[in-house]
């Protein structure tokens, strides 16, 4: 691929977001920003004659560009936001969904019905960036008229849960995303072994370290 030049950059570039471990070779290499406990990088999404390629931003390729880190940013949280909106649904209905496309023995009656809510991107991959959304993390506190706790899934996807409905026993969510990890996922698909928690009166997310 020849160098990027600034129109490219501009129109293609979005965020990623990962841990240390998946990210840690590249750190050298590329530019980045911490966030939490988690890192912030960014892939150029480009139209190959109607096939899109995708690749990671280096900082060689941003030799010649004229964008300093904030407006890095700014140009691909836009981008981001714009091309994968955010989805927002309740548990319930996304594992119903899924047991209606593999026509599972079991019935939807027998799912019982859990307090949390699911958040990724409209297409349900790399959704991990959609907590930097402007104003989303506010929207959601609305919407649950409480404070929220935030539980990576994978890189995919997150589960929410206020406080309230679960007596604020974040210790449990703590066990619950580590075992899920260790049990079930791909180091590559890992997020975070940490909780996350909005408050409504300071609009400000934090992480939970324990």
């Amino acid at each position: 691929m020849s160098k990027l030049n600034k129109e490219e950059l501009i129109k293609g570039v979005c965020i990623t977001l990962d841990n240390f471990e998946n990210v840690r070779d590249d750190l050298d290499t590329i530019p980045y920003r911490e966030y939490l406990d988690l890192y912030v990088t960014y892939n150029l999404f480009i139209d190959d004659n109607g096939s899109v390629e995708t690749k990671k931003v280096t900082r060689a390729d941003l030799e010649n560009v004229e964008l300093d880190d904030e407006e890095l940013y700014r140009v691909a949280l836009g981008n981001t936001m714009r091309m994968f909106p955010p989805k927002i649904d309740r548990l319930d209905n996304i594992i119903n969904g899924l047991l209606d496309k593999f026509n599972g023995d079991m019935d939807s009656e027998d799912i019982p019905v859990t307090p949390y809510l699911y958040l990724s991107n409209i297409n349900g991959f790399y959704g991990s960036p959609v907590i930097l959304y402007d104003k989303l993390l506010c929207k959601i506190s609305e919407l649950l008229e409480d404070d929220y706790y935030i539980i990576p899934s994978s890189i995919h996807e997150y589960l929410i849960v206020s406080e309230t409905s679960i007596d604020n026993n974040v210790d449990w969510l703590i066990f619950m995303v580590r075992d899920v990890n260790r049990t079930c996922l791909d180091k590559e698909t890992i997020l975070s072994n940490n909780v996350y928690h909005y408050c409504r009166k300071s609009n400000k997310l934090s992480v939970i370290i324990k």
